[in-house]
């Protein structure tokens, strides 16, 4: 049995992120209910199906949001526009407290008392249907129980590690 080469594993990493930095992506961020609200950037949300309305969204490891995620049995999803600029550099900041990131007047609540972004472009108020344990990762599918969406704005958007605002170009012919 040969043992992991791990200089080998990370040079792979940094390819992978530099590639996936080449895909602009709406800038959202998971929320759950615990003692006190937590959320983190979730640029890993997707569709998984709309009938049953089914989202995925990763979870990397020693994420703090997982216990109350799973104790609470749910999460929301909220798409952030370009109003939300300050909130999602809240977020990005590494060791930002919970005061910092849900400041009262900005958070409001759906069906399931996760904290959902007020001025959010878009947001999906999931429970838990699944979570999938990988090797270095948890993947959660939640089943949409309410949404909303927001009074416009343009869509806030992560790429090559950076945040931009994304100008939607209608085609006559669409």
């Amino acid at each position: 049995m040969t043992k992991p080469n791990h200089a080998a594993k990370s040079a792979q990493i940094a390819p992978f992120w530099e590639v996936l930095g080449e895909r602009p992506i709406g800038f959202t961020v998971l929320t759950a209910a615990g003692d006190e609200p937590v959320g983190f950037v979730g640029l890993s949300v997707a569709h998984v199906s709309a009938d049953p309305p089914l989202l995925s969204a990763a979870l990397g490891p020693g994420n703090k949001a997982f216990g109350p995620i799973r104790r609470s049995g749910a999460f929301a999803v909220n798409f952030l526009s370009s109003r939300d600029d300050a909130i999602a550099r809240t977020f990005m900041k590494k060791g930002a407290s919970a005061a910092e990131r849900f400041r009262p007047d900005d958070w409001e609540t759906l069906a399931t008392g996760s904290p959902t972004l007020s001025t959010a472009a878009g947001v999906f108020d999931c429970v838990v249907e699944r979570v999938v344990e990988l090797d270095h990762a948890k993947l959660l599918v939640g089943r949409v129980v309410a949404s909303r969406t927001g009074k416009g704005g343009a869509p806030l958007v992560f790429f090559r590690g950076g945040l931009g605002v994304m100008a939607i170009q209608r085609s006559k012919d669409a």
